[in-house]
């Protein structure tokens, strides 16, 4: 998928020649709204991203032991919810070539959350499971968010 920058720039009117010759700028052309627009989501996006790896890692560390399930592999399921949600707003945001850099980011530190479990926290353990969870998550996360963005991009004629 081509990477899509926001565009800035005044949107420029043809006229009627002046005494130059040259068009110029219609005093009346509408100001492109879009990348401030863009600007705003981009940052909700970010805020979103970085609360939801805050709320993560302290529901990931907490020693508590948790809700008791109420169906099986309830745990793994919420791995791959808490992971989708911690990566997708990345994934929809970032151009595809950032993508590998992101991915491995977010399983790094899945791996690393399962490490410190293991190895730091009284009565909790690390799961290779949870850490495939975790990776399921972030794939599905890439692959909403690369699909949204595409549709995005095309509805937006770019």
């Amino acid at each position: 998928m081509a990477d899509v920058e926001p565009q800035a720039g005044p949107e420029i009117a043809q006229r009627p020649e002046g005494e130059t010759g040259q068009a110029r700028p219609a005093s009346n052309a509408a100001p492109n709204a879009a990348p401030k627009i863009a600007g705003v989501i981009w940052v909700l996006l970010g805020v979103c991203s970085g609360l939801a790896i805050a709320a993560g890692a302290w529901l990931l560390i907490d020693p508590g032991p948790g809700p008791p399930p109420a169906f099986p592999y309830q745990d793994k399921v919420y791995h791959v919810i808490a992971f989708c949600l911690m990566a997708g707003p990345a994934a929809l945001a970032l151009p595809a070539r950032y993508l590998p850099f992101w991915m491995t980011h977010m399983l790094a530190f899945g791996a690393g959350i399962e490490i410190v479990q293991a190895k730091l926290i009284e009565g909790r353990q690390g799961s290779f499971y949870d850490f495939l969870a975790d990776l399921v998550g972030v794939v599905l996360a890439a692959i909403i968010g690369q699909t949204a963005r595409r549709i995005f991009v095309s509805l937006r004629g770019g």
